[in-house]
């Protein structure tokens, strides 16, 4: 099954490309990029990779307060930490991602594709569909990154890992 699901999104991807890239039709015009990252957005909302990933990562944090080892961290820590994991820090993250993967054209023609009936069908029977590894590697980075500054600004250190 979820072989299929794959092998329907490639096509999905494949038959958009062919649309965006049809033999033959004139170079866009070249727009400011302005533009560009104004669509990026807007596609990253229809994705909704941001507001999720933020969420995932609040949870992970609330769980991790509650987790013995970390209990000489002060609740200002948590609180700092869970306030940078924002849609916006991540949707700074995966932006520059889209950038430099797709054309303007290609983002259009996304937005067009993942804004249609059929796309919120898909997505809706497929819930399982993933970031890409490079999204979730800068997640990943980011969150580290912030966690380590926290540790430093509220004067904590990570225990280490026991001995068995």
């Amino acid at each position: 099954m979820r072989l299929m699901r794959t092998a329907f999104a490639a096509l999905a991807v494949l038959s958009l490309n062919a649309e965006i890239q049809k033999p033959g039709a004139k170079a866009p015009a070249k727009e400011a990029p302005v533009s560009k990252q104004k669509d990026i957005a807007q596609l990253l909302q229809l994705l909704g990779w941001p507001a999720s990933n933020a969420e995932a990562a609040r949870k992970q944090l609330q769980a991790a307060a509650k987790d013995p080892r970390f209990s000489n961290f002060p609740a200002a820590y948590w609180k700092d930490y869970e306030s940078a994991a924002t849609p916006e820090a991540f949707e700074k993250i995966l932006a520059p991602l889209f950038d430099k993967a797709y054309t303007h054209d290609d983002i259009k023609g996304l937005i067009k594709f993942m804004g249609s009936p059929e796309f919120k069908f898909f997505a809706e029977k497929n819930p399982d569909v993933k970031v890409k590894k490079e999204a979730f590697e800068g997640f990943s980075k980011y969150m580290t990154e912030t966690g380590g500054k926290l540790r430093e600004k509220h004067g904590v250190k990570v225990p280490a890992p026991a001995k068995k």
